[in-house]
């Protein structure tokens, strides 16, 4: 079994709301499930998903470097650096 993974989200929405100084407001959309609720069923979160980055002015990817395996290579190798 893996080893859990920690959560990332609620550190990646505070210093996204540190950063919003601007005109428009920050909305911040997370498909992490809320206190345990998910979707009925997979379907229904990829919809929602898909529909929300679609409708998104901008997509932010958040890699933290607590998940990422030390000597992690892009393209998924696991390995000293070459």
């Amino acid at each position: 079994m893996s080893a859990p993974v920690l959560r990332w989200r609620p550190e990646a929405v505070r210093a996204l709301a540190a950063q919003g100084t601007g005109d428009q407001p920050l909305t911040v959309l997370s498909p992490e499930s809320w206190h345990g609720k998910r979707a009925a069923r997979y379907e229904i979160q990829v919809d929602w998903e898909t529909a929300t980055r679609a409708a998104a002015s901008a997509i932010l990817f958040w890699i933290s470097a607590t998940c990422v395996p030390a000597g992690h290579q892009p393209g998924g190798a696991i390995g000293p650096p070459v």
